[in-house]
């Protein structure tokens, strides 16, 4: 016999797996139906086939179709690239920085031609070197003010979202074994809604069962 983790009592403790299987069922109900045959309209009823299960084993049952899996590991793709979002920013690179790094280097150009403004009498030297000195620190300080965009960068940023979404869609895909098999496992304590898995010591309230069955 197994015990629940928290209570410790036995009695009240059912594996999963019996619980969804006794309490699915099929339902056979009655549907009224018509037709025609030869321009006469008929009435009558016609039987259909369903499976009902109580309250307790569809909480406790996990996904069965493809495409609720697939919804799961879609979602963890979504989670995987926000992640990766928020902790790579995107390289970018602003509409004004080339301009900014335009016009820093006109201004370097501007320093260099300032040489030549040595023997004008309107300058001078004094003159030369001021120009020459506006020149140089402010067309460096733009140049350096605006960063650099490097395509190789962004291509690597795409590259590496590309692999953490690839690994996150695997991870998706596994959880549906990993899952399935842990489910196989699990038991229920009616008198604490606890879920458990005794060989792993993991245990959770019945809400939380799918979050605890994919665990890594």
């Amino acid at each position: 016999m197994v015990a629940c983790p928290r209570c410790g009592s036995q009695d009240a403790v059912l594996k999963v797996s019996s619980i969804v299987s006794g309490g699915t069922y099929e339902t056979t109900f009655e549907m009224p139906a018509q037709g025609q045959i030869g321009g006469h309209k008929f009435y009558g009823t016609v039987q259909q086939k369903g499976v009902a299960q109580t309250a307790l084993a569809q909480k406790l049952n996990i996904p069965r179709s493809e495409k609720a899996w697939k919804a799961l590991a879609d979602e963890r793709v979504k989670q995987a690239e926000v992640t990766y979002r928020r902790k790579n920013p995107v390289p970018k690179m602003g509409c004004l920085y080339p301009v900014v790094r335009l016009v820093g280097w006109l201004f370097i150009l501007l320093g260099m031609l300032s040489w030549t403004l040595e023997n004008d009498p309107k300058f001078g030297v004094p003159g030369m070197l001021a120009t020459v000195a506006v020149g140089y620190l402010l067309g460096f300080g733009l140049v350096k003010l605006a960063p650099t965009f490097k395509l190789s960068d962004y291509k690597a940023w795409e590259r590496d979202l590309a692999v953490t979404k690839a690994q996150a869609l695997q991870e998706g895909i596994q959880l549906r074994a990993r899952a399935s098999a842990r489910w196989d496992r699990l038991y229920y304590c009616h008198r604490d809604d606890l879920v458990f898995l005794p060989t792993e010591g993991l245990s959770a309230p019945s809400s939380d069962m799918m979050r605890m069955l994919m665990l890594a």
